[in-house]
């Protein structure tokens, strides 16, 4: 369930014209989406780029990105509780699905600003998927609650003057509790 939640939650976003949009905190935006590790889009700076692969920190040529995990912490998936019924055994489980949001900008400012942007629309795109049929009944994003689960934002710069290249990081924590008869398939 792990690799069709995330993908699921991937394809929203890829879906929502949303995700590239600008606002008050990088009015410019993206030009729009590409998916290079379920089409034929080749990563592309100016887009945003969705991996179904966890964060590559080499990865400065396709930013901004938002990549399935971290290589520390891809996901998790584990029993809240479970029930019997007539239908069998029933797992009522918690998926955390680590989102890692990347931009790239000359300075440190713009590169906040960018990842501000991209991670308010990741947010605002998943908050308004609560319920979706078939993957899941419950999303949500613990946000600043402490431990593995919070939510956390950096940005990094190296170089100087014209050779600066600044990254702004966030790491967005997006939960899904879902119903799972281990004996169907899925």
């Amino acid at each position: 369930m792990i690799e069709k939640i995330s993908t699921k939650i991937l394809d929203i976003l890829a879906a929502d014209s949303r995700l590239y949009a600008g606002g008050a905190a990088y009015a410019a935006g993206w030009t729009g989406v590409k998916r290079p590790d379920t089409t034929s889009d080749e990563s592309a700076a100016d887009y945003v780029n969705l991996f179904d692969k966890p964060y590559d920190i080499d990865g400065k040529q396709h930013r901004a990105a938002v990549y399935a995990g971290h290589h520390a912490l891809e996901a998790t998936d584990v029993i809240e509780f479970e029930t019997q019924s007539a239908g069998g055994r029933i797992e009522y489980r918690l998926l955390t699905l680590q989102l890692v949001i990347c931009t790239q900008a000359t300075t440190k400012h713009a590169a906040r600003a960018q990842r501000n942007q991209l991670r308010r629309n990741v947010k605002v795109i998943l908050m308004t998927q609560i319920v979706q049929t078939g993957y899941w009944y419950d999303l949500f994003m613990p946000g600043g609650a402490g431990g593995a689960t919070s939510e956390r934002v950096l940005t990094t710069g190296t170089g100087g003057n014209a050779q600066q290249a600044a990254e702004g990081l966030a790491f967005v924590p997006v939960c899904v509790r879902y119903s799972w008869n281990p004996t169907c398939e899925g």
